[in-house]
């Protein structure tokens, strides 16, 4: 979920998706009143303007390197019932018309790191800014995105007042998703993926 940087109460976003029974929120845009929120989850990490609230126990958990000079990813495990899911968080380079370069970089960076991962269960989520037809997103081999795979519609996110295209993902390898759909979110420019899996 993209926060949204001027977000002027982002604990309510935040609650807002933990009240709904998420176990697991990833979160863009990130100020400093976002990382101490009171959302009902008693996990929580950061790195930068990333940051990932769970109600299972999280460990191994660090900054990605996506290249974009400033800490925008994360990486974490999660100590679900089912067993260990390793999670990647992210928010990538924006994209512009024309300067897509650093974008195209940041996302090869991340997709490396997450098809690499040895994890027999790995989430990949966040603000890629990237839509889901983008032949790049290619580069996520053996992945799955949710919305395709159980949800209905075509699951835009942004913008969040009249969503034209989906830009946040919540993609699943070794884990299948049972539901998706995306939810309006206070505060946010974006609307917010929603995914329950099976393990």
């Amino acid at each position: 979920m993209n926060l949204r940087a001027d977000n002027p109460d982002p604990c309510t976003a935040l609650r807002s998706l933990a009240a709904q029974g998420a176990d697991l929120i990833a979160a863009q845009e990130m100020t400093g009143a976002a990382s101490t929120c009171p959302t009902g989850l008693e996990y929580r990490t950061a790195a930068g303007t990333v940051g990932l609230w769970s109600r299972f126990p999280l460990s191994l958990s660090g900054p990605v390197d996506v290249g974009i000079g400033w800490k925008r990813a994360l990486r974490a495990e999660v100590a679900t019932p089912q067993g260990p899911v390793t999670v990647y968080a992210a928010h990538l380079a924006s994209i512009r018309p024309g300067h897509s370069a650093r974008r195209n970089a940041s996302l090869a960076r991340l997709a490396r790191a997450a098809t690499a991962s040895r994890a027999e269960r790995v989430l990949v989520l966040g603000d890629l800014n990237t839509a889901g037809t983008d032949r790049r997103m290619d580069a996520f081999d053996g992945f799955t995105d949710a919305q395709q795979q159980a949800g209905s519609g075509l699951g835009f996110t942004w913008p969040a007042a009249v969503p034209l295209v989906r830009l946040d993902h919540a993609l699943g390898r070794g884990l299948r998703a049972v539901e998706a759909g995306v939810r309006e979110v206070p505060g946010s420019d974006h609307r917010a993926v929603t995914a329950s899996y099976t393990l």
